[in-house]
């Protein structure tokens, strides 16, 4: 059968070795992708709270109590995910109670919309994307969903 110095011969306490540090390593990034936010986000500003694209008064009056501040976009940034459908984001504006400004993020400067609902539009000259707040995410940043 086997014996001994078979099982524990330096080749293969080598391989089990590098095992390991691939394992280990892999488990460090893992945990580091979900600590920390993908993008460096910076500068946020917040111009317009509580809004509503509805022309019904009493929509308007239920959507200023929308209200988004740096914290909560921050979190929002943090916990979403982007939209993998970019084409039915034109959906999403159907949410009527929203708060906008612009926010930094990797150094480019975009206009965001934060919708009820969970889901925000993130846009500049050259670039536009959608995030949308799960259940985890709404659990994590109260008050967006």
């Amino acid at each position: 059968m086997f014996n001994k110095q078979t099982l524990h011969s330096p080749k293969l306490l080598f391989i089990d070795s590098i095992f390991q540090r691939t394992i280990l390593f892999f488990t460090i990034i893992a945990l580091s992708a979900c600590s920390f936010s993908r993008e460096p986000i910076d500068d946020i500003k917040v111009i317009q709270q509580g809004q509503s694209s509805s022309t019904r008064i009493s929509m308007k009056d239920v959507c200023k109590g929308f209200v988004v501040d740096e914290q909560k976009l921050k979190d929002f940034l943090t916990y979403s995910s982007v939209a993998e459908n970019q084409e039915s984001n034109t959906h999403y504006q159907l949410l009527p109670c929203f708060s906008s400004g612009t926010v930094y993020l990797e150094n480019q400067q975009y206009q965001w919309i934060l919708r009820a609902g969970g889901v925000g539009e993130f846009y500049n000259d050259n670039d536009r994307f959608t995030k949308i707040c799960g259940i985890k995410c709404c659990n994590k940043v109260q008050g967006v969903c």
